[in-house]
């Protein structure tokens, strides 16, 4: 069976454990995105990641299928839109209105960029933090039969 793993750029140097059964198959090295193990129909297989700073997250779990020889593991599209939202577009629209702020001498205006400036970290924070609940990563990321 072949597993194959996209995990996203922030953890391109994470280390993939794959577990079949609940014991240990193979530890993946870094940069490694494609794997081949041993299974037979109905093993449970188990898909996680060792961080740099030791911890291990669960991010994928699964009975393999009959005729099913190939699975894909990705970020799911909730993490996708989110780390979007919160790296490439909240960032700069915080930038934006705060230039914008010089010209609209108003109090109004400096609370909304206040407000837009503090969701903005809110939002980073969440984000980075949540990465580090077991229950909310496998949220993150979803597994395709191909």
């Amino acid at each position: 069976m072949t597993i194959i793993t996209n995990l996203g750029f922030e953890r391109k140097n994470a280390k993939v454990l794959i577990s079949k059964n609940g014991q240990q198959a193979t530890v993946c090295p870094k940069g490694t995105n494609c794997y081949d193990i041993d299974v037979e129909e109905n093993d449970k297989i188990d898909i996680k990641l060792k961080c740099l700073d030791g911890s291990i997250l669960p991010i994928a779990s699964f009975i393999v299928q009959k005729g099913k020889r190939t699975y894909y593991v990705c970020p799911s599209t909730l993490y996708n839109r989110w780390s979007n939202l919160s790296y490439k577009y909240l960032p700069y629209l915080c930038i934006f209105f705060f230039v914008l702020q010089a010209a609209i001498p108003s109090e109004r205006y400096k609370w909304f960029c206040t407000g837009v400036l503090l969701f903005t970290v809110l939002s980073l924070l969440a984000l980075q933090i949540s990465q580090l609940v077991p229950h909310i990563q496998t949220k993150f990321f979803k597994i395709e039969i191909i």
